[in-house]
């Protein structure tokens, strides 16, 4: 009867660390997207904020709502992050106007949403 219990624990304990580390590998594909986001921003100049904050934008919500789905736990940095850098896109769009502060704006955001993660320690 103990060998029995200590089975399930142990089959229970496999699956949890097994979906921890799937969700870990995922997380790391979004940093490096967004990391992915940064260079584009360094490297070419003449991209527009407006894009890189509707890329990143759609990353963060995509990969939240991945995350929720599949009924893993999901920072709330990232749904706020994204949230804002689609709220912002929106905004700017409708007043057909420049990016207020240009490319930090949108690069600020993702540098806090991966801040705050890496502080709050769910990266």
């Amino acid at each position: 009867m103990i060998q029995r219990r200590a089975n399930i624990y142990n089959r229970r304990r496999q699956r949890r660390n097994a979906r921890r580390a799937r969700e870990r590998r995922f997380e790391s594909a979004i940093y490096l997207l967004i990391f992915g986001l940064f260079a584009i921003a360094y490297f070419m100049p003449s991209a527009s904020p407006t894009f890189i904050a509707a890329a990143g934008g759609v990353v963060l919500i995509g990969s939240a709502l991945w995350q929720t789905a599949r009924g893993w736990r999901v920072n709330i940095f990232t749904w706020l992050g994204g949230i804002a850098l689609l709220a912002v896109v929106f905004f700017v769009t409708q007043a057909r106007r420049e990016m207020p502060g240009g490319m930090l704006l949108p690069i600020g955001i993702l540098i806090g949403v991966v801040a705050a993660s890496v502080i709050d320690g769910n990266l």
